[in-house]
């Protein structure tokens, strides 16, 4: 793979994740943000083509786009820090794995529980798994088990984030930022693990906008390399 293939395939998902962060403000503003099961319930049964099925939509294709950059660097990178490298690429699998479960979920799942919670037969397990698989809802687990695939995101954006710092110019800027989005990141485990919101949710949104901006510069420097030279090859 060349650099410049994945630096188009790293600004394709930072269109995707910025698409994001502009729903989740709207969201915000617009005061749709669910503060319990009723309103998180009320906010899958709406369906809103932006808010939720587009929303859910570009979220399934910035995890598979995401899960496609981090192989980009390992590739890139893994004759600069043997071991190294390896660390950071293993829990890939499992966080797109629980990231997708999340938010594919949402599209799949959730309108299949809606309608079996409609019939009186069905009502009461329908609305028993509704309650935890909402990932918006406050009261439910899946939100914890999206968080935590977050937090296991911060062991590749240390690793590649401080492998690319170590090349210098011109990835000092975007490595150094993916490495520290890591370190903003780590908190969120012990927040899903001991059930503290606060230590989760301001640790993403901050590991979040600290990891698109590191998309931002580590892009830019691909797409001003050389065109022949290609990814996992020696003078890279």
């Amino acid at each position: 793979m060349k650099r410049k293939t994945l630096g188009i395939v790293m600004l394709v998902d930072l269109v995707s994740l910025l698409g994001w962060m502009a729903i989740m403000i709207a969201i915000t503003v617009t005061g749709r943000v669910p503060e319990n099961h009723q309103e998180a319930l009320a906010f899958a049964t709406e369906q809103h083509w932006l808010y939720y099925r587009f929303s859910y939509a570009n979220a399934v294709v910035y995890t598979l786009l995401n899960a496609l950059v981090y192989a980009g660097l390992y590739a890139m990178l893994k004759n600069d820090g043997p071991g190294w490298a390896e660390m950071g690429i293993i829990l890939l699998p499992v966080v797109a794995f629980l990231n997708l479960f999340s938010y594919l979920s949402q599209l799949v799942l959730i309108p299949r529980l809606l309608e079996l919670a409609a019939m009186p037969d069905m009502a009461s397990g329908a609305s028993a798994l509704l309650h935890q698989l909402i990932q918006m809802s406050p009261e439910g687990s899946l939100g914890y088990f999206d968080q935590f695939g977050y937090f296991m995101l911060s062991v590749p954006a240390l690793v590649f984030g401080g492998l690319l710092y170590r090349r210098g110019k011109p990835f000092r800027v975007g490595g150094g930022l993916l490495a520290l989005s890591g370190v903003a990141t780590l908190p969120i485990g012990p927040g899903v693990m001991f059930d503290m919101p606060r230590l989760v949710a301001t640790p993403s949104m901050l590991g979040g906008v600290m990891s698109i901006a590191a998309f931002g510069f580590i892009m830019v420097s691909l797409l001003r390399a050389e065109p022949d030279r290609r990814i996992g090859t020696a003078g890279n």
